[in-house]
């Protein structure tokens, strides 16, 4: 399985290549996972941008192509370890945990600030 966070998505629409190779690959053969957390902060940077209306597009799109996970007690609970552990944004130890409660081997991000403290062996980062 594959975790995409907001900053992938970010990426993605700025036109970064590596990204969108990566989407067109995802819709072919796996289907990567998002938190709905993503769906959230998506949203709300094109509320910001005053373009809803695309945002809700990025958000549906997302929704047809991709495993979306709620928060869970499963989820909140390894988060709140994550946070303590790695010392970072709770929305971020949430987004991690949900990859990690799903299975995920692989995330896509551009926080490396946050997620580069996430330290698994089988567990691969890629940062845009």
């Amino acid at each position: 399985m594959v975790g995409l966070d907001t900053g992938y998505f970010m990426a993605m629409i700025k036109g970064h290549s590596k990204a969108l190779t990566l989407w067109d690959k995802l819709q072919k053969s796996k289907i990567p996972v998002v938190s709905v957390l993503t769906l959230g902060e998506l949203a709300y940077l094109y509320y910001r941008m005053g373009e809803p209306e695309k945002g809700q597009r990025l958000v549906e799109n997302i929704k047809i192509l991709a495993i979306i996970k709620s928060v869970d007690e499963n989820i909140a609970i390894r988060a709140a370890s994550l946070k303590h552990e790695l010392a970072i944004p709770f929305i971020d130890a949430i987004i991690m945990a949900t990859f990690l409660e799903a299975g995920c081997k692989e995330i896509h991000t551009t926080d490396k600030k946050h997620f580069s403290k996430l330290t698994k062996k089988e567990l691969k980062l890629i940062f845009y």
